[in-house]
């Protein structure tokens, strides 16, 4: 591949690994319940479905965990300006909290 740089390459078929991670964790969750409670989709895009070649090759592995208590879960799907729906000591100081989040377009 002419000018795609080694690391691109390696990047690509990360993403396609957890990308097969991430419908793996679903079809789990749906058939057979939780497969993980620490596993996340880390990236801001999936690649294409062309892109998912040789996938019989990756070996999806789940490390089970341990679920989130209520206050965790809110914690970390709260806006941070519904901090105040929570009781006071999980209430976040508006100072750790950005006030303007930038969102790239292209996922960096």
């Amino acid at each position: 591949m002419e000018g795609v740089e080694v690391f691109e390459v390696l990047d690509w078929v990360l993403r396609c690994f957890d990308e097969l991670q991430g419908i793996n964790w679903v079809l789990e969750y749906y058939y057979r319940g939780v497969a993980s409670w620490t596993w996340f989709y880390p990236h801001h895009f999936s690649p294409m479905i062309s892109d998912m070649v040789n996938i019989s090759e990756f070996r999806v592995v789940f490390e089970y965990g341990k679920p989130f208590l209520p206050f965790q879960q809110l914690l970390s799907v709260l806006p941070a300006a519904s901090c105040k729906l929570l009781p006071a000591p999980y209430q976040v100081s508006s100072l750790a909290m950005p006030k303007k989040a930038c969102i790239s377009l292209r996922g960096i």
